[in-house]
C-alpha cells in the first residue's frame, strides 16, 4: 500500500469532508462556557441581525473536544501533548489540528479541521434556564498552572443545537509533513472525535474531555465528500428559524438541491442520515487501526540559522583579521 503525503494534494481521493448536523441535548447541562474575569457574557449567546438571540456553544470548545478525544485515544493527555503549549508535532491529533513552534523550531501546520459554533434553534428564552455556576478548570494538566473559574449557564433537555464541521486535506499552509498509513487513516481519525462531539459517549470522560455529563442524540446528518475541485457542495443551517422540524425540513430541502446539481463522475457526493440510521452510520466511521503518523520537519530552524550565519561571519572576521 502506497503512502499518502499530505504535501501532494493530488494523492487525496476525497479532498474535503463537510458535515452539517442537527443534534438533541438529552439532558440540563452547562455547555456554553467562558472564562468570568475576561469575557462576561460574550461568548455564551448570539444576537442575529432580526434580533433573535440564541444559545451558542463555541467552535473553539467543539474543536478542543475532538482534539482531546483523538488524544484519548492514542493515550496521551495534555501534559504530553497540547496544540498550543507543547505539541508534540508527531501524533494523529497533532496531524489534524495543527500547532506551531515544536520544540522552539519556527515551524508550523495548520489544521485539517474546522468547526463553527453550535448555536440552539430554540431561542434564549426558550433553552436556557436562568440559571448560572461556576467551576475552575485548568487550561492544561500541569502543577504550573492554577485552575480558573469559567462561567455555564445551563441549557435545557431538549434544545436543538445546529453546526457544521469539515475536514480539509488540501491547500493548507504547512511546513510540516505527515505521513500517512493510507487516507483512510486520517478520516477515520477525523470522524472519531466527531462522534465525540456528537453524542459525548465514545471516549473516556476526563475531567479535561467531559462536557459534565451532556448527552446529544444526532437527529440529521448531512454529509458531503468533494473529489473533485473546485466544488461547494457544504448545506449551512439558517439560524433565524427557531422550530426544530422547520429546521431539519430546511436543511434537508437544501441538501437535496444540491444533489439535483451534482455533476455525473466528478465523484462529488451529498447525503442525507437521519433518525435511527444515523447511529449506525457513526458506528461504521472512525475505527482508527493505525495511532501513529510519520512526521517530518521540511524547514530548519531560522534562529538556528541566524545564529550558525553569524558565527561563519565572525570565524571569517578572525581569519582575515590574523
Amino acid at each position: 500500500m502506497s503512502l499518502i503525503k499530505q504535501k501532494n494534494n493530488k494523492e487525496f481521493d476525497i479532498k474535503r469532508v463537510g458535515i452539517t448536523y442537527l443534534i438533541k441535548l438529552e439532558n440540563e447541562a452547562p455547555l456554553n462556557e467562558n472564562m468570568i474575569e475576561e469575557t462576561g457574557n460574550i461568548h455564551k449567546r448570539i444576537t442575529l441581525y432580526n434580533g433573535i438571540e440564541k444559545a451558542k456553544r463555541s467552535g473553539n470548545s467543539i474543536k478542543a473536544q475532538h482534539r482531546r478525544a483523538i488524544a484519548d485515544l492514542i493515550g496521551k493527555d495534555e501534559t504530553q501533548c497540547n496544540s498550543t503549549e507543547n505539541p508534540c508535532g508527531e501524533c494523529l491529533a497533532c496531524a489534524l489540528h495543527g500547532f506551531a513552534m515544536v520544540h522552539g523550531n519556527n515551524s508550523m501546520h495548520s489544521s485539517m479541521v474546522s468547526f463553527s459554533d453550535a448555536v440552539s434553534v430554540e431561542t434564549a428564552d426558550d433553552c436556557i434556564t436562568g440559571l448560572t455556576e461556576t467551576m475552575l478548570k485548568s487550561p492544561i494538566q500541569s502543577a504550573d498552572v492554577s485552575p480558573q473559574p469559567f462561567s455555564y449557564e445551563r441549557v435545557k433537555a431538549g434544545t436543538h443545537l445546529v453546526g457544521t464541521a469539515y475536514l480539509t486535506l488540501t491547500g493548507r499552509k504547512t511546513d510540516w509533513e505527515f505521513v500517512f498509513e493510507d487516507e483512510k487513516q486520517i478520516i477515520d481519525a477525523f470522524w472519531y472525535g466527531l462522534r465525540s462531539v456528537l453524542t459525548n459517549q465514545t471516549y473516556q470522560q476526563t475531567v479535561m474531555t467531559a462536557r459534565h455529563d451532556a448527552r446529544f442524540t444526532p437527529e440529521l446528518l448531512i454529509v458531503s465528500e468533494v473529489r473533485k475541485l473546485p466544488a461547494d457542495i457544504m448545506v449551512s443551517p439558517d439560524l433565524t428559524i427557531t422550530d426544530a422540524q422547520k429546521a431539519k425540513d430546511d436543511l434537508k430541502a437544501k441538501a437535496n438541491m444540491l444533489k439535483s446539481l451534482l455533476k455525473q463522475g466528478d465523484g462529488n457526493v451529498i447525503d442525507i442520515i437521519e433518525g435511527s440510521e444515523i447511529l449506525k452510520y457513526l458506528s461504521n466511521k472512525g475505527h482508527v487501526t493505525n495511532k501513529n503518523v510519520k512526521s517530518t520537519c521540511k524547514v530548519k530552524n531560522k534562529k538556528k540559522e541566524s545564529s550558525e550565519k553569524s558565527k561563519e561571519e565572525a570565524e571569517a572576521v578572525g581569519e582575515s583579521g590574523e
